[in-house]
């Protein structure tokens, strides 16, 4: 009698086997070999092709084999084909320097639980993590491929992207730094935003120093008093990312004009002495006098 026999072993659904014979007989030959492979497949060779199955579950396989004299031996065994995880993530969209947070939605599939997460990105980095939060040194698209193994070895991979770290905008404006009281200043935005995707600046507040606001990009105001004004700028693109620049403004104050006569009246010929008496505080001072006399009658 032939003692037949087999190696066989349980695989990941998404794998393919090959199995091996090793039936036995003392003497003679063994003439032929029937398996069942359980998936449909039943090859009447000693060394059957790689062998797949559709689904996990538990499969039967058999091995019959005769001897050259007809007489015959079976091997009966159960195979386990593990079910194969689906791996799945998502991720958001931030802006520049903030870290993207990638999400695991990966599904088990199956009773064996996750137990691995290899994570690689487009910039080189990788992570173990099973969501890691991963930032990027400068703004830009990037993608992600996951690997996930479950407990009995089974992995599954999927690659996604692109994850958008938007770039940031630089404020800027122009503002003349000195005005003097009761002028009005002219605000004109100089700001500027590189372009990633759809990128641009949205929104922008000046906060002028007083209380006031000016909700866009250019306009003007004018203090109700001299002294020094923050003036900043905020803006706001078009996917949240925001920058702000703050100066200084200063209100010059105006000088007070104070003049005396002495006399004040009298006969021609009369010389009178002009003294300028104007103010103006410190620590300004007053630079420039010029007098208009004409004669009124």
């Amino acid at each position: 009698m032939p003692t037949a026999d087999a190696v066989l072993a349980d695989i990941c659904e998404t794998d393919s086997v090959q199995f091996t014979d090793q039936s036995t007989i003392a003497q003679g030959a063994i003439a032929s070999w029937e398996w069942d492979m359980g998936n449909g497949q039943t090859p009447s060779v000693q060394t059957p092709p790689y062998q797949s199955y559709a689904a996990d579950g538990f499969y039967p396989v058999q091995i019959t084999v005769t001897s050259d004299s007809s007489c015959v031996s079976v091997f009966n065994d159960t195979i386990e084909i593990f079910p194969a995880p689906i791996a799945n993530f998502d991720f958001d969209s931030v802006c520049f320097p903030l870290a993207v947070q990638f999400g695991d939605l990966s599904d088990t599939n199956g009773s064996y639980a996750l137990i691995g997460w290899s994570w690689e990105f487009t910039d080189g980095q990788t992570s173990a993590q099973q969501s890691p939060a991963i930032g990027f040194a400068q703004y830009g698209a990037y993608g992600a491929t996951l690997t996930v193994t479950n407990l009995a070895g089974c992995k599954d991979e999927i690659g996604l992207g692109d994850a958008l770290v938007h770039p940031l905008p630089v404020a800027d404006h122009a503002t003349v730094p000195g005005h003097c009281h009761h002028d009005t200043i002219v605000l004109t935005d100089l700001s500027t935003c590189d372009i990633l995707s759809d990128d641009v600046i949205a929104a922008w507040t000046y906060t002028l120093g007083d209380g006031s606001t000016v909700p866009q990009p250019d306009g003007t105001h004018t203090y109700a008093d001299a002294g020094f004004y923050a003036v900043q700028l905020h803006i706001t693109t078009n996917h949240g990312c925001q920058d702000s620049v703050t100066g200084t403004v200063e209100v010059y104050p105006l000088p007070e004009v104070v003049l005396s006569a002495m006399p004040q009246e009298g006969c021609e010929p009369l010389a009178v002495q002009f003294t300028d008496l104007s103010t103006i505080p410190a620590p300004y001072q007053l630079g420039s006098w010029q007098w208009d006399l004409w004669r009124w009658r």
